[in-house]
């Protein structure tokens, strides 16, 4: 029998060998490639096979726990289907990060007398395996000493029943969850109100009956949704069943998690990022072995080989970051969450204040999905009064209003917290000469460099490019530079003008590298040693703050006119989440120079629904989703006439091909340059029945348009456009 065998970073293409009956589709093995091992795995079996080369064949299988197999191998197959990915792309989405990494295997060997017949290389290996019994001994310590042609004798030496051998897996138990701030108690699971005992319930039945729906649990903040979630998954544990808890963010969760690490110890992972990989490898082979377990973690959770799943649940789901937008497969982790959840037959609850329009439409209006809309906060949580100010008829070139400064000072007075919202870092986000008009850019990114006054240099948001701030304009030798807009360290310097006697202090990417600065931020805010809180949209989700009183929101039309269909779908989520800041009654003052849009007026009124409605007019308008499939296409290349070409070949062969797709471009997408990459795009509007066969044909493009130094990439329904 032959196989086909992906190798991540081995190249797109599968590579063929032999195998036996035992080896199936979804396995990992270990196979010879080059002058050594690798690992792989199977993608595809087959009886005969034409091949004019000679074949290898697969040694054995390595960690059977992690195969993709059943549901596992289902999601694979649908993702490269879907996402119009290559196999060795979405591969590694699947495993742990030292399963799928060059073979490393340990020997010993039996405790058995050395056979008489055993001669030459075979004896002098075995001699060596037996007289360091009962120790493992490294595949690469035989390697060097013995030779590269190891491989092939420790396979006979294994087949004669003389020597056993493992895969090796180097794993590490995490270290305690560190985000724990002590001032803040975890949240107790209370006894449940009417309404979300009827929507715990609904979701129990299901979970029950082994049967899939997916809810949207649509409340606003401080409705209690969380405490759904708690009840639900104190079932899924109590039951011996297991769960994935989907959130944004590890760092923003912190009560969730000290709730369930306090109390079921041993039975909760918590899965992100910041783990080593040893880490992760522990996780997953706890996740393998356990049959009931709860993984609170970010999207890539999803991927885990967890055993007997019962309930999916996605926590603030319209958040951007569970949409893949930087690698090829471009998932969208809801999607995901779906499919898992129809596959295994478990219901699968996604919760938001503030829902994407497309989830939206899909449980409110398709009826695809379940809804449940809590409509009041807890009994001590009040909604803010808002207030709309127009900055037209402020004074100009300022970025406090008279208002919101005298809230402010209000708020001061009475030793109440403040929040100040910016969705800028920096000082200034661009730096403009007054002469020759010219603005300086990235030189690897088409976007302005950013004015960082602490660091005292410009920074690309994108790359990260740093250079010093010029004494002149590098294009005309000026020195008349303007220093344009506001981000959080300019709105920090104007607060301190008015205010010197008040503590202040920045929330945003800056300002949290430094590992645990974040958690320090929130536990002083928290404690009254900052006075007013300025930050970007990290302060939109995360603790309660029960003392502050005022919220400023500054320029809050910032990306309204992106070009971008998701542009005021953005804001909005953003507006109102940082609205729900408040817990008490308070004043959120929203200062505007369209004081008109519609989105102040759904914002002022508290009803969010308003909003989604009003954006599903728009969009059934213009036709974006969630009434269209949207795919972008980008071609990149350090070369902007190879980019160029590679689309409009593209672009022909779409044209010729699929006759009913709306295509928009090619084009240049608003940032023409990322990281020294030109890029160039198309745009296609494709209805859902002719999804599968479009993505198809993008996976066939990218194979025939693989050059070098050249990419593309396929993003369905893309979160940003930009």
């Amino acid at each position: 029998m032959f196989c086909d065998i992906i190798i991540p970073h081995a190249g797109k293409k599968a590579y063929t060998y032999k195998c036996n009956e035992r080896v199936h589709v979804g396995d990992i093995v270990n196979i010879p490639f080059g002058k050594g091992t690798a690992r792989g795995v199977v993608i595809s079996k087959s009886v005969a096979k034409e091949v004019d080369f000679n074949i290898k064949e697969v040694e054995s299988i390595a960690f059977p726990e992690f195969s993709l197999h059943g549901p596992r191998l289902d999601l694979f197959n649908f993702m490269v289907k879907h996402y119009a990915a290559f196999e060795s792309e979405a591969i590694l989405l699947f495993f742990p990060p030292g399963v799928l990494k060059r073979s490393k295997n340990e020997c010993r060997a039996k405790k058995i007398e050395i056979p008489p017949t055993l001669t030459g290389k075979k004896l002098e290996i075995f001699s060596y395996l037996r007289t360091r019994y009962p120790r493992w001994i490294k595949k690469s310590t035989l390697t060097k000493e013995f030779g590269s042609n190891v491989s092939n004798i420790i396979s006979e030496l294994k087949t004669e029943g003389l020597i056993t051998c493992r895969d090796v897996l180097k794993t590490a138990k995490p270290k305690p969850f560190t985000y724990h701030i002590e001032d803040i108690k975890h949240k107790e699971v209370s006894t449940l109100t009417e309404e979300q005992q009827k929507i715990y319930n609904d979701v129990l039945r299901d979970i029950k009956n082994h049967n899939f729906r997916n809810f949207l649990l649509f409340g606003v903040t401080g409705s209690g949704k969380t405490a759904i979630y708690y009840k639900l998954f104190e079932y899924v544990l109590e039951n011996n069943k297991s769960g994935i808890f989907l959130v944004p963010e590890i760092a923003l969760t912190v009560q969730t998690l000290t709730y369930f690490l306090n109390r079921y110890k041993e039975r909760v992972f918590v899965y992100h990022s910041g783990l080593s990989n040893t880490e992760k490898n522990w996780i997953a082979k706890k996740c393998a072995s356990s049959d009931s377990v709860v993984v609170i973690g970010t999207r890539s959770s999803l991927f885990l080989p967890i055993s007997n799943l019962s309930l999916l649940v996605v926590d603030e789901e319209h958040d951007f970051s569970y949409k893949e937008e930087e690698r090829m497969p471009m998932y969208d982790a809801r999607e995901i969450a779906e499919f898992i959840g129809r596959r295994l037959n478990i219901p699968v609850l996604m919760g938001s204040g503030t829902p994407d329009v497309i989830s939206f439409y899909k449980a409110s209006i398709k009826n695809d999905h379940g809804i449940h809309i809590i409509t009041e906060r807890f009994k001590d949580y009040a909604n803010p009064e808002i207030e709309i100010v127009d900055m037209k008829k402020e004074r100009p070139g300022k970025a406090l209003s008279l208002h919101l400064i005298d809230e402010i000072k209000r708020s001061l007075d009475k030793k109440k917290g403040i929040i100040l919202f910016i969705n800028r870092r920096g000082y200034t986000p661009f730096v403009q000469c007054m002469d020759c008009g010219k603005t300086i850019y990235c030189p690897m990114c088409s976007v302005p460099l950013v004015l960082h006054k602490r660091e005292k240099v410009l920074k690309c948001h994108i790359c990260g490019h740093t250079e010093p701030i010029p004494d002149a304009c590098p294009y005309c030798g000026s020195h008349n530079l303007f220093f344009g807009g506001y981000g959080t360290e300019r709105i920090e310097e104007e607060v301190k003008r008015f205010f010197p006697y008040a503590t202040i202090s920045i929330l945003d990417r800056d300002t949290v590298q430094k590992k645990g600065m974040k958690e320090k931020i929130y536990r002083d805010f928290i404690n009254k040693k900052i006075d007013i809180l300025v930050g970007t949209q990290m302060i939109s989700v995360g603790f309660d703050f029960p003392h502050v009183e005022t919220v400023g929101i500054i320029n809050a039309d910032t990306g309204l006119m992106f070009p971008d269909y998701r542009a005021e779908e953005r804001v909005a989520q953003t507006l109102f989440q940082v609205a729900g800041r408040l817990r008490k009654k308070g004043k959120v003052i929203v200062q505007t120079r369209d004081p008109e849009h519609p989105i102040f007026v759904y914002l002022k009124n508290h009803d969010y629904r308003a909003f989604l409605l009003y954006e599903l007019d728009n969009r059934k308008r213009y036709q974006y989703p969630p009434f269209i499939y949207l795919i972008r296409i980008i071609a990149r290349s350090k070369n902007a006439k190879v980019a160029r070409e590679q689309i409009i070949k593209i672009n022909e062969e779409i044209k010729n091909t699929h006759k009913d797709v709306i295509i928009l471009g090619p084009a240049p997408p608003p940032y023409e340059k990322i990281r020294g990459e030109y890029r160039w795009q198309l745009v296609l509007k494709v209805k859902e029945n002719d999804l599968d066969e479009i993505t198809e044909s993008l996976k066939s493009l990218r194979e025939e348009s693989d050059i070098r130094n050249m990419k593309i990439t396929v993003n369905v329904n893309p979160y940003s456009m930009l």
